[in-house]
């Protein structure tokens, strides 16, 4: 019971990490792949499930311990935090440059 204060926010902080990484690393993974067929449903089935997964995962931390949402939470953000620094610097990530063929209103003359 004495160690419980430490061990519950670290092993929440692990396991949210952990989560924070599939949900970010998913997130990636998506905006990787939206030059397919159908990106509405690709981009609408990966938000479904990486939020569903995240919900899920979370209100059972939160029913096992409080201390272990606190970390998953931190743990969470950290996660984004290296995702985001880690897409900053990589150079596969390019902007999504969208185009149109169409000539605007302006071109009618």
């Amino acid at each position: 019971m004495t160690t419980e204060w430490l061990l519950f926010p670290v092993a929440g902080a692990v396991i949210g990490a952990a989560l924070g990484g599939l949900f970010f690393g998913g997130l990636w993974w998506t905006a990787q792949r939206l030059s397919t067929s159908r990106p509405g449903l690709l981009l609408a089935s990966s938000y479904v499930g990486r939020v569903s997964a995240m919900a899920i995962s979370l209100v059972v931390l939160a029913s096992l311990h409080p201390a272990l949402l606190m970390g998953a939470l931190a743990g969470f953000i950290v996660a984004r935090t290296i995702w985001v620094r880690a897409a900053r610097d990589s150079d596969r990530l390019q902007p999504i440059r969208i185009t149109s063929d169409r000539k605007g209103p302006e071109a009618d003359g």
